[in-house]
Formats: C-alpha cells, structure tokens, sequence
C-alpha cells in the first residue's frame, strides 16, 4: 500500500514492514564501469575506474547519507527497509558497501531511530532484479 511515509507499507501472513524508496540517476561513471564490466574477459572480474562525483562522494556514501537522512521515517517495532533504485547496471555492487558504510556511522546505541532499517534493496531497470545486504 502506497503510503506519505514510509513510501510503502508490506503484508504478508499477518507480518507489516515498511519501506522508504529512492531513485538515484544514472551518471557518467556508470556508464564506464558497465562498459568495463562488458568488456572484462570471461566476465567475472573488471577493472573499474573511479572519477570525482559530482557530489564529492561514492554512490555508496550517497546511499549511507539517504538511510541516515531517512531515520524519522523508520517505524519503531516494525521491519524497515530501504529501495535503492537505479537505471545503473553497477548499483549491485555497492549495496554492501553501503551498508558497511552505515553500520560505521550508525550509533552503536540500541535506541536509536537509525537501528530501525533493517536493510538496504538496490535494483535497477524498475526494480526487475533487487540485491540486498541486511544490516
């Protein structure tokens, strides 16, 4: 159920969660790092490249910066998850690090609104494929 906040609201067996989702657009190291993905050999290992963001961060520190930003919209009792959504085929690759990234941020305090998610979901192309890292 679409919702004001959090964005959605999830039932299944009597279970609620909900989650906060957000888009990032596609930027021009994405497409390098998917181009070097297309062209690494035997497809499992590529070189990628890191240039300036434009906002002075990685994608995964701007994924941190969004959990955090988001913790008054994390419901107490409930589970919550962030959707990360992007039209980037690299997004995958740094969900984990993301979450790393939070839970070194994140205070170690059991009270805190930020304990409230209890993950990250990134997907691309309208959420067809969605990879998560708990946290």
């Amino acid at each position: 159920m679409l919702r004001e906040s959090p964005d959605l609201q999830i039932e299944l067996g009597g279970q609620v969660a909900y989650a906060e989702v957000k888009h990032f657009c596609q930027k021009n190291q994405d497409k390098l790092n998917e181009q070097a993905m297309l062209n690494a050999r035997g497809g499992i290992l590529a070189l990628l490249t890191s240039q300036p963001q434009p906002k002075g961060t990685q994608l995964w520190e701007q994924i941190a910066d969004v959990a955090i930003k988001k913790a008054s919209q994390y419901v107490e009792g409930a589970a919550n998850i962030l959707v990360v959504e992007s039209d980037s085929e690299c997004l995958e690759l740094t969900v984990t690090s993301a979450v790393h990234e939070y839970d070194k941020r994140v205070p170690a305090s059991a009270d805190s609104p930020l304990r409230r998610l209890s993950g990250i979901f990134a997907g691309n192309q309208g959420l067809d494929e969605l990879q998560g890292a708990s946290l």
